[in-house]
């Protein structure tokens, strides 16, 4: 692998960590953050959307977007076994 693929590779996963990030509700996304410890006093009172771009940067600067990512898969793995289930109890199973 070159260095270039490597740093598209690396480009394209957290692109693909922002983009998931950004698409949980603002509950979740706090609950994260507060658990990775990437919310500090100063972030009390910016719009969300300077919140969400600390909270990303916090997490690249402190070497926390893998766990950011595992936060993140946990959340959507268990959303995706509530669905099935919803399902299967509609098919009535």
């Amino acid at each position: 692998m070159s260095l270039n693929d490597e740093i598209v590779g690396n480009y394209d996963s957290k692109r693909k960590l922002i983009y998931h990030f950004l698409n949980l509700p603002f509950h979740e996304i706090i609950k994260i953050a507060t658990n990775l410890d990437l919310i500090l006093d100063e972030d009390r009172n910016v719009e969300n959307i300077e919140l969400y771009r600390r909270v990303i940067n916090r997490a690249e600067n402190e070497n926390k977007l893998a766990e950011l990512w595992e936060e993140i898969e946990q959340l959507f793995s268990s959303k995706e076994k509530e669905k099935d289930y919803e399902n299967a109890s509609d098919a009535g199973v």
